[in-house]
């Protein structure tokens, strides 16, 4: 996803429901792919979707200014808490099927039976989840689609002015909250310690993943976090599955106690895909060795540029219309006649319509002896500078019906007599 200038720029109240919106359409569409059994990837999705929802409700509470109710972030929590269970098996699986190309051909049979027993067990998961969590989310997701498209409460106070200062608030909180995470670990070996990590890179990742499109210092502050988190994670699993996979080999002797006779191939199979976890785990927390020694800074210091860069642009954008970005501030005035002395060219007409709305935002069309241009314009507010920019026809056709009863007709003139100065005729 992208977050725009506009919406950067904007109250935070704005920015904080426009995020929210977004994570809640991916968890409504994780949840929509449950209902198809041959979607095997529906379930990851979901996992997936869920914290980043729940995350991003915490992050952007003051922003959303109780908006949305204890009660349902409860209930959502509660759902993500439900669906929890699945994401051992789905990652065995995972994990399993990365494993084959390393594996020679005599031992890949005691492959397929440990994978077929983890796909049991993620096809149970999926099930529990359509059981318990599913129906909590089909009665909380659109609940809250309604709490944060309704009506607006008073802004908390001590929010900052626009979302972008929020934004790189919460940023920088978050920032320091992977590197303290980082700090308490006592080394690669340290597994509570990786999961604490892991849990705060993502929850940083969702944060600095919005901005990727409008800040390049925010795109490599993600691609640092995320590479970060992406050697924690191959940790992780491969530290899971060397669980798994002593724990399957007792589960061989079950089977083979139960059946009353040895399964050929099966335990020296479970025991060379053990080899296998074994040498990705110790090559994971070699690879992890160097950036938890050096305290991630690198990572961490990525991340503040992001925020520093955004704290930037928060800072020029509060300082409105009279900066550097607007150095010439507009004065307006109500005349009751053109200059006789005459003025110029032909002049350009135009059209200008407000949409619905905080009557900030504006379409219009100019229409001049070149040809015509569409525009859409934003207005300027305490806080907020504004800004026009080209649209296409096509969006200008879908926008302008909604200016009905909010439109003015001009002709705009630009006087040789009276240099810097431009005459609006209102035509209507």
């Amino acid at each position: 996803m992208r977050l725009d200038p506009e919406i950067l720029d904007g109250p935070p109240d704005t920015g904080a429901r426009v995020l929210a919106l977004a994570r809640l359409a991916d968890a409504d569409d994780a949840l929509a792919r449950l209902a198809d059994a041959r979607d095997r990837d529906a379930v990851r999705a979901l996992l997936d979707a869920l914290p980043r929802l729940s995350g991003a409700l915490r992050a952007l509470a003051p922003a959303l200014a109780g908006a949305v109710p204890s009660a349902l972030s409860a209930e959502l929590d509660a759902a993500a808490r439900a669906a929890a269970p699945a994401r051992d098996p789905e990652a065995l699986a995972a994990w399993l099927a990365g494993a084959r190309g390393e594996l020679a051909a005599p031992y890949r049979g005691a492959l397929d039976w440990l994978a077929d027993r983890a796909e049991r067990r993620c096809r149970r998961a999926r099930e529990e989840i359509l059981a318990e969590a599913a129906p909590r989310l089909r009665r909380a997701l659109p609940r809250l689609h309604a709490a944060l498209t309704g009506r607006r409460g008073a802004a908390r106070a001590g929010v900052p002015a626009t979302f972008s200062a929020f934004l790189a608030a919460g940023l920088r909180a978050q920032t320091r909250a992977l590197r303290e995470a980082v700090l308490a670990a006592a080394g690669p070996a340290d597994t509570a310690a990786l999961d604490a990590i892991r849990q705060e890179a993502r929850r940083l990742v969702d944060l600095l993943d919005p901005l990727r499109g409008a800040d390049p210092a925010a795109a490599a502050g993600a691609h640092a976090v995320e590479g970060l988190r992406a050697r924690i994670e191959a940790t992780l699993a491969a530290a899971a599955a060397h669980a798994a996979l002593e724990g399957a080999l007792l589960e061989a002797r079950a089977e083979e106690a139960r059946r009353g006779e040895p399964l050929p191939g099966l335990r020296p199979g479970l025991l060379a895909l053990l080899r296998v976890a074994e040498q990705r785990e110790a090559s994971a927390r070699r690879e992890l060795a160097d950036p938890l020694r050096g305290r991630a800074t690198d990572v961490t210091d990525a991340s503040y540029a992001a925020v520093a860069a955004l704290e930037g642009a928060a800072d020029a954008a509060e300082e409105g219309a009279g900066t550097a970005a607007a150095p010439v501030p507009e004065r307006r005035f109500l005349v009751t006649a053109l200059p006789p002395e005459g003025l110029g060219a032909e002049p350009d007409t135009l059209e200008q319509g407000w949409l619905p709305g905080d009557a900030r935002e504006s379409v219009g069309v100019v229409r001049s002896p070149g040809g015509a241009r569409w525009f859409r314009a934003v207005a300027p507010a305490r806080g907020r500078p504004g800004r026009v920019e080209p649209i296409e026809r096509a969006e200008f056709d879908a926008l302008w019906p909604l200016t009905d009863g909010r439109r003015v007709a001009k002709r705009r003139h630009v006087a040789p007599v009276a240099r810097g100065w431009r005459f609006d005729e209102y035509l209507d």
